[in-house]
């Protein structure tokens, strides 16, 4: 035990020395983060070789100083050293190892109380043995480890580090087998040791280093006594960044703090329950795209917004009419129906002539072009089957003209009572007194109801009542 802390006695002595010299200059400025170097003292645990302590699980007390010099504060250039004294099974004796390398250490998380980092280095390590007979030997290594290091005040931080060397040279010495040993450290570190900064203001935010717990402040952001980030409304985006600082509680923000509205459809992100709705579609007030008449087809895009529920729609959402008889696909019953066919309401066939007997009327549909009272060839050959049922009675009719749209200019009323006296002129023309007819033009005033037959051309009809 003896011989083992005499070992250890010429390192104790240099870094007691280097303690007190890092210890001067520390007492000597205020606390702060700086750019410069650093140099401390480390402890730890050396799992040794099993080749070189002839056992595996070999744990042995090691002993060191560090130095640094720190370009960034995130990044380092680092050199320490280390001693450790190994009791080997084996005839050979107990090993004083000698350790020195040099690398680069990286803060990969740097938080205002703790920072992670891992550094990655390459060194010598001497191996000498106190058997005198026994061949010392030292070989180049690589070595990488991983950290974290706590700000304790004074210009002083306390780090760990677990770490691992490899020797990348298998000669000289234990055979040419490649030693691979692991170390547990713990260190005490002071700096930075060149000109102090403490009374500086790194980051522009009002708080001198000496007081910083957040270094890394971004410009503009108002902070507290410490130098961290003020943030009201609690969307990440600091006070003094933030242009929209009465922000709801989970909305989401974009880079200035101001609700987001990624698809443009005027209701934010972390409301919109469909955040890539297409431009131009209305949307309820989940920001979901509406359709009042329920065809499928936006409302923004449906250009017959108010089509009537089970027609079958285009990509317009205007009702489709396959077989062009007036009634839309998806409530046509007789979706076949040839064109220049009389259909009722179902779009199935239907006579151009109906008689309904509780108002002693029948109904001819007869074609006439838009806005004109002109009898055609068909409406001739209509009328001329509907003549022998007046010749064969001796009752008076009302011709009362309808018709069934609102279309053209011209005066609706005025047009159907045209087309009732032209009708009038013909029938009296085949042989009909005209003491037995009277004539009505009733335009739109009496639409067919939904069950009554309907056609699919033309815009008029012809009612003839018994009127005695």
């Amino acid at each position: 035990m003896k011989d083992r802390l005499n070992s250890f006695l010429p390192l104790v002595v240099l870094l007691g020395s280097l303690i007190l010299a890092t210890g001067g200059t520390a007492s000597a400025a205020d606390q702060g983060t700086a750019l410069g170097g650093e140099a401390g003292v480390l402890v730890g645990f050396l799992l040794a070789d099993q080749d070189l302590a002839g056992e595996s699980g070999a744990v042995e007390l090691t002993i060191g100083g560090r130095g640094a010099s720190v370009f960034t504060p995130r990044l380092s250039w680092f050199a320490d050293g280390l001693f450790s004294n190994v009791s080997t099974k084996s005839n050979l004796g107990d090993a004083r190892m000698y350790y020195g390398r040099t690398g680069l250490e990286w803060l990969f998380i740097k938080k205002p109380h703790s920072s992670w980092f891992v550094n990655g280095a390459f060194g010598w390590l001497k191996v000498d043995y106190k058997n005198g007979t026994v061949e010392d030997f030292h070989r180049p290594l690589v070595s990488a480890g991983i950290g974290q290091r706590y700000p304790v005040g004074g210009r002083k931080h306390i780090r760990w580090e677990l770490r691992a060397d490899v020797t990348v040279d298998n000669h000289p010495g234990l055979g040419g087998a490649t030693m691979q040993q692991g170390l547990a450290l713990v260190g005490l570190i002071w700096g930075p040791s060149g000109r102090s900064t403490a009374h500086q203001d790194e980051d522009s935010d009002g708080v001198r280093n000496s007081r910083e717990r957040c270094p890394l402040t971004p410009m503009g952001a108002q902070v507290d006594r410490y130098g961290c980030p003020l943030d009201s409304d609690g969307d990440d985006v600091p006070d003094g960044i933030d242009q929209c600082s009465l922000t709801n509680p989970g909305e989401m923000v974009d880079e200035y703090g101001c609700p987001r509205d990624s698809d443009g459809d005027r209701i934010l992100d972390g409301s919109d329950a469909c955040p890539d709705t297409p431009e131009g579609l209305l949307v309820d007030e989940w920001g979901c795209p509406r359709d009042r008449d329920r065809d499928d087809i936006p409302d923004g895009l449906d250009s017959c917004p108010e089509t009537p529920l089970g027609v079958m729609v285009d990509d317009q959402g205007c009702a489709m009419d396959s077989d062009g008889d007036g009634v839309s696909d998806g409530l046509d019953r007789c979706p076949g129906t040839p064109g220049e066919t009389y259909v009722d309401g179902k779009g199935c066939t239907a006579s151009r002539f109906l008689w309904v007997p509780e108002r002693r009327t029948l109904i001819v549909w007869l074609e006439f072009e838009v806005n004109s009272a002109t009898l055609d060839d068909g409406g001739k050959a209509l009328l001329d089957e509907v003549i022998p049922v007046l010749k064969e009675s001796s009752y008076r009719f009302e011709v009362g003209a309808h018709i069934d749209a609102e279309i053209g200019e011209s005066d609706l009323d005025r047009l159907s009572f045209k087309r009732a006296e032209v009708i009038r002129d013909y029938i009296v023309e085949q042989g009909i007194a005209p003491d037995r007819l009277e004539t009505q033009g009733y335009g739109t005033t009496e639409p067919l109801t939904e069950s009554a037959p309907v056609r699919r051309i033309g815009d008029g009809r012809v009612e003839f009542k018994r009127i005695d």
